[in-house]
């Protein structure tokens, strides 16, 4: 189990070339019909090969999952593939937090649970270096990499994006735009459910403030800068609870509190988007607080 792309079936498959074994992949990701039948072919299939088994799982239901949910059909045929096939099975999901006893799968089979974790940021590092290559242009590997905790698939996917939009511009490389571009790609559809993109092109030099207010605003942005360095290198991050940072902005109507907001975001290299506190809020018990807890959602998703 671990976040997506995080290598888990690249794992997988690295373990049994080791060992000389093909493997044979089943995907139920989609939830697609999965039966008896099905199950019999996967484990005569498996069992000819002299093979591992590896099926990637749908991810599992949340509580704000209250939306129609695909019929999980392939819960009663991978416990009888489990049951028929005697060899090595492999079972891999999408997850942020471990819960494997949460299959819904009838085995009486031990299931010995691998957390996949994402990479840390000097990995990260590496993995965006190797992806887009060292020479590429104007390419600040150290922000992404602090900016942005991803994994290696996603990354990858990234990368990809950013060759491709630099080669349709006639450039043999990707810049820091290209990068950047494709990250907006990347997260914007999660975030455009939930909130409105600002931009802006105003820095620090343009907001007229107090002295006090913006040595506070270099301190937020700071604040968010350094803090891998300060929960990770200087190891504080069993001292608090999550990685967020929180602001408040308050003022009168146009002394520039939203404009100060876009400096922190553009400067941090992070989007900003606007949040309509009206559509949250309902009359009906718990609808407000699963509005928020959504936002938050696609918030962490989108690495906004």
């Amino acid at each position: 189990e671990g976040p997506a792309g995080a290598g888990k079936r690249e794992l997988a498959r690295a373990l049994a070339a080791e060992r000389g074994r093909p493997v044979v992949e089943l995907d139920l990701s989609a939830s697609p019909p999965f039966g008896a039948r099905e199950a019999t072919a996967a484990a005569r299939l498996a069992w000819l090969a002299d093979a591992w088994l590896l099926a990637k799982l749908p991810p599992p239901a949340t509580v704000a999952d209250d939306g129609p949910r695909p019929p999980r059909t392939w819960q009663a045929g991978l416990s009888d593939l489990l049951a028929r096939f005697p060899g090595r099975a492999l079972l891999a999901r999408d997850t942020l937090e471990p819960s494997h006893l949460d299959l819904g799968v009838a085995t009486t089979r031990r299931l010995s649970p691998v957390q996949v974790a994402a990479p840390d940021r000097d990995a990260r590092e590496k993995l965006w270096r190797d992806r887009l290559g060292d020479a590429a242009a104007d390419v600040d590997f150290a922000l992404l990499s602090r900016t942005y905790p991803i994994t290696g698939g996603v990354i990858g996917r990234i990368a990809g994006e950013a060759r491709t939009l630099a080669r349709a511009q006639g450039r043999g490389k990707a810049a820091q735009a290209d990068v950047m571009a494709a990250v907006d790609a990347a997260f914007r559809p999660i975030l455009s459910t939930v909130g409105r993109r600002l931009t802006t092109r105003a820095t620090h030099a343009d907001l007229i403030i107090s002295a006090e207010t913006r040595e506070t605003l270099e301190e937020l942005e700071a604040t968010i800068r350094l803090r891998d360095r300060v929960l990770d290198e200087w190891d504080f991050k069993k001292l608090v609870r999550g990685r967020g940072v929180s602001a408040l902005f308050y003022g009168d109507p146009g002394t520039g509190k939203t404009m100060a907001a876009g400096v922190i975001a553009a400067a941090s290299g992070l989007p900003l988007y606007i949040i309509d506190t009206a559509s949250l809020v309902s009359k009906w018990v718990g609808e407000t607080e699963k509005n928020l807890g959504e936002v938050f959602r696609a918030a962490e998703a989108g690495h906004a």
